[in-house]
């Protein structure tokens, strides 16, 4: 990364060197020789006679000659540039477009709060076009000719003029091109607990509801929507299973969920008590059996409140004391919280009664298959020869006391019948109509078996024993019905949820069962979905919202098949879509015979950006990443991961473009993405919240034919310098020196050395060698301590507006006319203080040619001060009017790390104090210590002084200077974790990454401040050094 720079070590022992003809002052830093420094760009700021040793703190950026967007800028940028190399025209290239066009707006409608990622398809978008929602402009990026961005919030709720404009080629609009409508939200659900049988009528209250909007709980449609305003909505309840359920909303223009929303209790159920009789005293101990008991509820003998000794831990049981009671029968009842159940006759106070005689019987009915047990209760019913019968029937004997006789009945018809005891030296008794008869209970068929949501026609169901049908539930709910005989009944439906519905039937003795009887339909739609665009390596999650939808539901997209199709429920499904070219295609959905096409295409782009970083909207599902090597190719194969922890299930391999998309239904929010290739290096980006990474790898090292490249291009400048004996009268110890330097096309930019010859003593011609191009040639006159081999400049001449080609000569004077007797003031806010101090202050000076280049740096400062003043320097005035000052400022500790370097431009108020206080805090590591190892991977560090930067670079790095891993951190991150990988020792060792092969490395960790850099929005760029400010830290360690 830092390669052309000097090593730290070498560094610190030259940057502060001012002596001249490569001979240092009594200034000079000494070199830390235990530190143990990795190799660090820092500015030189002593050397003037040398501006070409003046490395800076900015990393290598191997591509930077790639274009330096954060987004792609067409579909070219999934690979390495190739040159067209054919000289013909083509006679396929459409002319470029003259005005601009604007087409559509994908989707065409958003909530009013905003927020919503488009794509504005037309003809003549530039870099430079804007678009105008109504009035207010949005931000955008060119995208494979698109312009995308998100929504800005509405005026209102209504349509909204889509406008773009284009500096050159106009502008167009689309009057009501874009629709806002009121956001659906969720706010209550009333009651939020209920019973897992279903059936209760629930408020559901929000905003932006319609009567198109419907509601699932747990997955499970409600069976019952009633549309009464735009902020509530009155259902019916779907059966569920016990425990938390989330609510989700769906209408044609959104869909939400708001999890654990209500709460599913299984619902009270009372089914029999054992024994269902006792003695009247009480005190007696028996089990209830049913489903949804707890500890608090409370159980009543008629209204006699029984004893809870225990409860089962499944609710489907519970142990009672029973409370005293008079002889008889009576009835069961439970509560808890709201809910309840109730059995009528459920047991039985025996009597002491000792004459012959019956009192009841439990069950009074049952079927005529007989076989059913009964309970008859009475007195004296220890008779011998007791015979017990049912329509003259014996029944069999199955237990006998004094009080209780146990039956099993016989056969009987369908009907009343009378109850019958006789028994030796006893009169018969005979209980008139006692029992009841009933055909066997059986369910066959409901024809036809499927209908429409809405309800309104006959259903007729088949079976036997239907007579004495007491309720009809389809779906959970009650239907209307006509019993035409035993073996037929005709339901009238009513409205009901999309899916399948189980009947049952109720009658007074008997219930029955068909599960899956009928299955509600309505016609397949899709009315949209979420997100409306994904990347072309395909595996984008997406929400779509419509009906109709069943688990057999296929959709297509431009053809191709979706995969991974979920149902959410009757309303919203859930896929991944395939792979596509950039461009929209058509979304179609199909269900049996039935076809339905989406209302708006989905857009496939390239999400790849050449100069890497990330970009877009938050993360709402999906994580597009594409991975470059740092020369721009495109790594096939790379092992990508979501998360830090090896188990991740969010992991999948690059294409042949470099790209990848890892999707989920949980993948929200921050992302930590990882990328790694066998013989690269690894790169992460930490806690980043934008739907598009591009990450740079480290390729395999080339050994390469040992040659070094040729240098750059040059030019030869000769002549005199004037006036150098004007400059002043030197002392004995002085002489009359002059200086040249050529300009840097930029403050940080690299020149060729000019040469010894650029030095003259006295009098004499220069020559200096330059680079090539627009240029100025600028000469420091002054005098020469030999004693001290301090340099004192006193004024200053310029050769402007030259232009240099390659290997030419050119003859030029320069006229010391411009005297250094001007000075301007730099104030240090907030500055760092570094440890274990006191903390140098430097300022670098530059002059600011601007077409002709930069100067610099002229003079340099250094103080213990937060103020320092910067003197013998040049009014811009005359020839120096169109120019302006810039400074490099600095704080180090004695020339060891942390460091932390600032920047100002275009300074021309000379009488003013410079406020310089874009100085980011370094780091101070906590762990690992100097030296030691990670534990469990996690770094950890806190910040030296109060501005914190806005974005870490961390690279590790091996004595040799190969980077093996980078990583991209948030600026008010206080540390990071190494990615733990999963195990690749399964692969063969030609495909097996090695993302941190053993050994002793430093961890460098820049802080950069930018505006409008952020983890969320950085490009590769950043690392080219056009900041605002920047620190330094490093830390050995080992793995």
């Amino acid at each position: 990364m830092r390669h052309h720079c000097f090593p730290l070590r070498q560094l610190i022992g030259l940057a502060f060197c001012v002596a001249l003809l490569g001979a240092c002052g009594d200034d000079v830093v000494e070199d830390p020789a235990d530190s143990g420094l990795a190799d660090v760009d820092v500015t030189d700021t002593g050397d003037t006679s040398d501006p070409e040793d003046a490395p800076d703190v900015e990393p290598d950026a191997s591509d930077a000659d790639l274009d330096a967007d954060t987004q792609p800028d067409g579909s070219d940028d999934t690979g390495p540039l190739t040159p067209d190399t054919d000289l013909e025209p083509d006679a396929d290239v459409e002319p470029p477009p003259t005005e601009v066009l604007l087409e559509s707006i994908t989707p065409a409608r958003g909530p009013l709060a905003g927020g919503t990622p488009f794509v504005v398809r037309g003809e003549g978008f530039s870099e430079e076009t804007r678009v105008f929602f109504d009035i207010v402009d949005v931000e955008v990026d060119l995208i494979d000719g698109a312009l995308t961005g998100t929504t800005p919030p509405g005026a209102g709720v209504g349509p909204a003029t889509l406008r773009v404009i284009d500096p050159v080629l106009g502008e167009d609009a689309l009057v009501n091109g874009f629709t806002y409508f009121e956001d659906l939200s969720f706010s209550s659900v009333q009651p939020a607990r209920i019973a897992t049988s279903g059936g209760a009528e629930l408020s559901v209250r929000g905003r932006g509801f319609s009567p198109e909007t419907r509601v699932s709980l747990g997955g499970n449609t409600a069976l019952r929507h009633t549309f009464i305003s735009s902020e509530l909505l009155r259902i019916i309840a779907p059966p569920g299973i016990a425990g938390p359920a989330d609510l989700r909303l769906t209408n044609p223009d959104a869909s939400l969920t708001a999890p654990n929303a209500l709460l599913y209790v299984a619902s009270v159920d009372l089914g029999r008590v054992e024994p269902s009789y006792g003695d009247a005293a009480g005190d007696e101990l028996v089990t209830i059996y049913g489903a949804g008991f707890a500890e608090t509820m409370e159980v009543y003998f008629d209204n006699a409140r029984a004893t809870l000794e225990a409860v089962a831990s499944d609710g489907s049981s519970a142990t009672l004391r029973t409370p005293g009671g008079a002889p008889g029968s009576v009835d069961l009842r439970v509560e808890l919280e709201g809910d309840g159940a109730y059995l009528a006759d459920a047991f039985y106070y025996l009597s002491s009664e000792s004459t012959f005689g019956v009192d009841a019987l439990r069950p009074d009915s049952g079927s005529s298959l007989g076989g059913d047990e009964v309970l008859i209760f009475g007195g004296g019913l220890d008779a011998t020869g007791l015979q017990v019968s049912f329509g003259g029937e014996v029944a069999t004997l199955v237990e006998q006391s004094a009080n209780l006789v146990r039956v099993l009945t016989p056969p009987g018809a369908p009907g009343v019948v009378d109850l019958s005891l006789s028994a030796d030296g006893q009169p018969d008794l005979v209980l008139p109509d006692a029992f009841t008869y009933g055909a066997p209970l059986s369910l066959d068929a409901l024809t036809p078996a499927s209908g429409d949501i809405a309800g309104g026609y006959p259903l007729t169901l088949t079976g036997a024993g239907l007579t004495g049908t007491t309720e009809v539930r389809l779906g959970g709910l009650s239907q209307n019905f006509t019993v035409n005989d035993d073996t037929s009944l005709t339901i009238h439906t009513g409205p009901g949820a999309p899916g399948p519905a189980s009947l049952e039937l109720i009658r007074a003795d008997a219930r029955a069962t068909l599960d899956d009887a009928f299955t509600f339909t309505e016609d397949l739609a899709i009315w949209g979905f979420e997100p409306t665009r994904g990347a072309v390596a395909g595996n984008t999650y997406i929400i779509v919202r419509g009906q109709g939808f069943a688990p057999d539901t296929e959709l297509t997209f431009g053809g191709a098949p979706a995969t991974d199709i979920t149902p959410i429920d009757a309303n919203t499904l859930a896929l991944r879509t395939p792979p596509g070219s950039t461009g929209e295609v058509e979304v179609r959905a199909t269900q049996g015979a039935q076809e339905a096409v989406a209302p708006e295409p989905f857009s496939y782009f390239n999400p790849g950006a050449r100069f890497g970083g990330a970009w877009g909207p938050p993360v709402n599902g999906s994580v597009n990443v594409t991975v470059f090597t740092h020369d721009g190719r495109p790594v096939e194969g790379a092992f990508v991961m979501l998360s830090t922890n090896a188990n991740t299930p969010y992991t999948g391999a690059t294409n042949a473009a470099g790209m990848v998309t890892l999707s989920g239904p949980d993948v929200y929010g921050e992302q930590t993405v990882t990328a790694t290739a066998p013989e690269h290096s690894a790169a992460t980006a930490q806690r980043v919240d934008a739907e598009n990474i591009t990450l740079f790898l480290h390729p395999p090292s080339s050994d390469g034919d040992g040659s070094f490249p040729p240098g750059p291009p040059t030019a030869l400048f000769r002549g005199e310098v004037l006036g150098l004996d004007k400059v002043g009268i030197p002392d004995p110890d002085e002489i009359l020196m002059a200086q040249v330097f050529s300009t840097r096309p930029s403050m940080r930019a690299q020149i060729p050395s000019p040469g010894s010859n650029s030095v003259i003593f006295e009098e004499g011609e220069f020559e200096i060698t330059t680079r090539v191009g627009d240029l100025a040639l600028v000469a420091l006159g002054g005098l020469y301590n030999t004693r001290t081999q301090e340099f004192r400049p006193l004024r200053m001449g310029l050769a402007r507006y030259l232009f240099a080609a390659d290997s030419q000569s050119y003859e030029v004077d320069i006229d010391l006319t411009l005297p250094l007797n001007a000075s301007t003031r730099f104030k240090f806010i907030a500055p760092p203080v570094l440890e274990p101090g006191p903390s140098t202050h430097r300022v670098n000076l530059y002059l600011d040619l601007g077409y002709d280049g930069v100067f610099g740096p002229m003079r340099s400062y250094s103080s213990t001060e937060d103020l320092i003043e910067a003197d013998r320097i040049a009014n811009l005035r005359g020839e120096l009017a169109d120019a302006s000052y810039s400074v490099t400022a600095r704080i180090d500790n004695n020339g060891r790390l942390p460091l932390v370097e600032t920047y100002a431009y275009e300074l021309t108020e000379l009488a003013r104090t410079h406020d310089l206080d874009a100085l980011p805090a370094p780091v101070d590591f906590i762990t690992p210590t100097q030296g030691g190892r990670p534990a469990n991977g996690l770094v950890q560090w806190e910040h030296i002084g109060s501005t914190l930067p806005d974005l870490h670079y961390v690279f590790l790095e091996d004595f040799q200077g190969t980077v093996v891993w980078e990583a991209f951190v948030a600026g008010e991150a206080t540390g990071m974790r190494f990615p733990e990988f999963p195990d690749f020792s399964h692969l063969p060792p030609e495909e097996r990454p090695v993302p941190y092969p053993g050994g002793t490395y430093f961890l460098v960790v820049y802080g950069i401040k930018k505006e409008g850099v952020s983890a969320d929005n950085f490009a590769y760029s950043v690392l080219n050094g056009d900041w605002q400010g920047v620190a330094v830290n490093e830390v050995l360690m080992t793995f």
